[in-house]
């Protein structure tokens, strides 16, 4: 994001609990990390390696428990740093293979100068660049808006990335595109993106589309903040993909825009995805072939007035979690909670008492990313930002 266009500031960092009910100039060259053991039905159908996605896990927890820390808690430890000779413009993510390479995502955030447009690149544990593959020329097409998507390694072995109005198929050791699927819009294609995907236990990917208001050209995520009504959009489209066969197996229109991420999980032998929407969480069920919205678990509203939308669910044993405010909020932020069972909603606001402006650099509650959960020991992980 551009430096002119927002200020992030830690405000606090709170640890709350869900219990009873209630929102409970030379480098060594790095070892390849050792995979570990992936539950498809709570993972994903992500790679063992320590970030095969954007959140580890199809809950985006956050918890990167396939990752090892080889130092001393009891005394200190040195870091090694290398500068790589290649540019990556706003990398987005990157992920790792089981043989320590890296695959970085960037290109995406067209409000940065000379943003180049999506491309994905791979790195050696060395650092060395392996191969680059350009997937969007934004340069060759400033009409169309370039936002980012996400890079993910699925089980299957293969590198997949969605990007613009696309997913790709990539060839883990060449870069070749080996397949790509043109997905579904309501809006125009040139004013949409998919931005990023998740994945269901059965292998399945599922995306959904974001829209930039139609005649703005504000690039990046910009566009969020600077395009007049940016909310007065057409409504989101759910498409969920076969990645080895690479067709559109299904595709809904959300019952309105959905500015955050989607979260999956299974729960109690269902496949759920979850999205936070602009005023309301939604949950679908996915039975293999289609998605079908639950409306006998939800909505569920929760905002407080003066709060925006959250950017994505985190899921946390029987409940799923969020924060409010991924734009701009004049009220401080709220931890929300809905339950997976029954659908019971808690709420609390843990920056309450905070005064925009006091000892930050803003006026607005802010933060475009989201929460993180550790379930096995009830805590959850939360910032409050700042915008002026």
């Amino acid at each position: 994001m551009r430096g002119d266009a927002l200020v992030l500031s830690l405000a606090v960092l709170m640890v709350l609990a869900l219990a009873g009910g209630q929102p409970e100039a030379q480098t060594a060259v790095p070892r390849a990390p050792a995979p570990c053991t992936i539950d498809p039905a709570v993972d994903g159908p992500w790679l063992g390696t320590v970030a095969a996605f954007e959140h580890f896990d199809m809950g985006r927890s956050h918890l990167f428990r396939c990752a090892s820390f080889d130092g001393r808690f009891d005394d200190r430890n040195d870091v090694s740093i290398a500068r790589l000779p290649q540019t990556y413009v706003t990398p987005y993510n990157i992920v790792t293979g089981a043989d320590g390479a890296r695959f970085v995502y960037a290109g995406a955030y067209g409000d940065f100068p000379n943003a180049p447009g999506s491309f994905v690149a791979k790195i050696d544990a060395a650092g060395k660049e392996l191969w680059r593959r350009q997937l969007f020329d934004a340069r060759a097409h400033p009409e169309r808006w370039n936002y980012p998507g996400v890079v993910g390694l699925h089980r299957n072995g293969f590198v997949y990335v969605v990007y613009g109005t696309a997913l790709s198929k990539l060839d883990p050791g060449t870069g070749a595109v080996l397949a790509t699927v043109e997905l579904p819009t309501l809006g125009a294609p040139a004013d949409s993106a998919y931005n990023g995907f998740d994945g269901f236990a059965d292998g399945a990917l599922v995306m959904k589309t974001v829209n930039r208001v139609a005649g703005c050209r504000e690039q990046g995520f910009g566009a969020f903040l600077k395009c007049p009504n940016p909310t007065h959009v057409p409504h989101s489209v759910i498409a969920v993909v076969n990645p080895d066969t690479m067709t559109l197996v299904a595709k809904v229109e959300a019952p309105e825009f959905i500015g955050g991420r989607l979260t999956t999980t299974r729960y109690h032998g269902k496949d759920l995805l979850y999205l936070m929407g602009g005023t309301s969480i939604l949950r679908y069920i996915w039975n293999g072939h289609a998605l079908r919205l639950d409306s006998t678990w939800g909505p569920i509203p929760y905002l407080k007035r003066g709060q925006t939308a959250e950017p994505a669910a985190a899921i946390m044993g029987d409940w799923v979690v969020a924060q409010t405010n991924g734009l701009p909020g004049e009220t401080p932020l709220s931890v929300v909670a809905a339950r997976q069972r029954d659908g019971k909603f808690v709420s609390m606001e843990p920056f309450a008492k905070r005064k925009f402006g006091e000892g930050t650099l803003g006026a607005k509650s802010f933060l475009p990313s989201m929460l993180t959960v550790d379930a096995s020991n009830g805590r959850i992980y939360v910032m409050d930002g700042d915008q002026f």
